[in-house]
């Protein structure tokens, strides 16, 4: 799940902001322990990790 690895997303996700993109972003989990947890409960963390780690933050 996002935020559990060491990927700095929020670095990331301003890059690619930067670059002028504004497509879609797709989220795939590979996590046997993930798959095993309530399909809402996931969504909710991946949305929030999403608004936490990945939106670009505005800079300076």
């Amino acid at each position: 799940m996002m935020g559990d690895g060491v990927i700095d997303f929020g670095t990331i996700g301003r890059w690619v902001h930067d670059a002028g993109y504004r497509g879609d972003v797709e989220v795939e989990i590979f996590n046997a322990a993930v798959w095993a947890t309530d399909g809402d409960q996931v969504i909710e963390t991946m949305k929030q990790r999403y608004r936490d780690l990945v939106l670009p933050a505005p800079v300076g």
